[in-house]
């Protein structure tokens, strides 16, 4: 392998990285985590919330510690398109959401993608920009939801397509990240 092939391996495992340590900031509730994988001006679309990256964690937390005993996210695999000291990346995720007590309540399953744009600035890689693409949920029936809790539902998040207008098609295949 020449250098310039370490050096996209190097950067592609970088970012592989930050998306794991996200997953694991956000099922562990660790703020300084989360904090971690984004830039201070970065900005995040998760459906319900859409603003910056610091907001999200504000919101998202107490949402995480209130509503949910329990998170797990788990990935799958990731498209890194690398330009320079920005690079394109889509990675696979399905989150859970427990309900009630970690053993028995209403379960909510996500499957979607987390699309993202990172910028590698002072030589470290964080994300820039991220939307929380939906491509199909799962809830257990409503009856089974604890009472005041509300069901996840595909209309509340950009929505994955099966066509060139992805908005994960749309980034990896824009030159101009």
């Amino acid at each position: 392998m020449n250098d310039q092939g370490v050096r996209q391996f190097m950067d592609e495992r970088a970012i592989i990285h930050v998306i794991q340590r996200y997953c694991r900031g956000i099922d562990r509730c660790d703020r300084s985590l989360l904090e971690s994988c984004y830039w201070d001006d970065a900005r995040d679309n998760h459906g319900t919330y859409d603003g910056s990256a610091k907001g999200f964690i504000d919101f998202v937390l107490p949402l995480v510690t209130g509503a949910y005993s329990a998170t797990t996210h788990m990935l799958g695999q990731s498209s890194i398109v690398l330009r320079g000291e920005v690079a394109a990346v889509e990675t696979y995720v399905l989150a859970f959401h427990r309900l009630g007590t970690p053993s028995a309540g209403a379960l909510n399953l996500i499957a979607g993608r987390y699309v993202d744009r990172f910028e590698r600035r002072g030589g470290e890689w964080r994300i820039a920009d991220r939307t929380l693409v939906v491509d199909w949920v799962q809830n257990q029936p409503d009856g089974a939801l604890p009472k005041g809790a509300r069901a996840i539902t595909p209309d509340l998040f950009t929505g994955g397509r099966r066509d060139p207008t992805d908005v994960g098609s749309q980034l990896l295949n824009d030159s101009e990240v």
